[in-house]
């Protein structure tokens, strides 16, 4: 189980109990300060995946600007400086969303949750795992690494099928159809 699924209703629990009387300058603070630990750890990730000169290439399929899928092979320093550069904006679009959210509407719980929801997420990245915590890039952390979709969750796994199990079961059910027809032509 994810760190992250336990971290945030907790989060949630503790803001209601204990920020209400509390000045939301104060929030902003903690929000500021957890930031600057994010960055911080995002640093020295930085700096570790610079300083690394581990052999192989790995190769990874992306999807171009038309949609279609390219397979690139890179050295490993460079996928893992690609992967540090998504994680980067990952983190900066969710900083800046609260943070407009914060002034536009002054919402306080999203400023308290999602620092921390920051913090959680570069300790589950695969590139904090191998290059920080010393482990193995096997398992979850193998290369190329496994893309998060949320959205596959939420529907059972369809999001992340692609068009051929699709064809497959279009196939399937149209072959029964064909046994009916030959039957009655009998």
């Amino acid at each position: 189980m994810k760190t992250s699924m336990l971290v945030g209703p907790a989060v949630m629990l503790l803001h209601k109990q204990y920020t209400a009387n509390l000045d939301p300058m104060y929030l902003v603070y903690f929000a500021v300060a957890a930031t600057g630990v994010a960055l911080a750890i995002f640093a020295h990730l930085y700096q570790q995946i610079a300083r690394s000169q581990q052999p192989g290439t790995v190769t990874y399929k992306s999807k171009d600007s038309k949609g279609r899928n390219t397979e690139h092979t890179v050295s490993i320093k460079a996928y893992d400086q690609i992967e540090l550069k998504k994680l980067a904006g990952k983190l900066a679009t969710g900083t800046i969303f609260i943070g407009g959210l914060y002034l536009w509407k002054q919402f306080t719980q999203p400023l308290v949750i999602q620092p921390i929801m920051s913090v959680v997420q570069l300790y589950e990245s695969p590139l904090v795992q191998i290059h920080m915590l010393g482990r193995a890039a096997e398992g979850p952390n193998a290369r190329p690494f496994k893309e998060d979709n949320p959205l596959a969750a939420l529907t059972g796994g369809l999001a992340g099928q692609q068009e051929e199990p699709a064809a497959d079961a279009a196939a399937a059910a149209a072959e029964p159809a064909d046994n009916s027809i030959q039957k009655k032509k009998s």
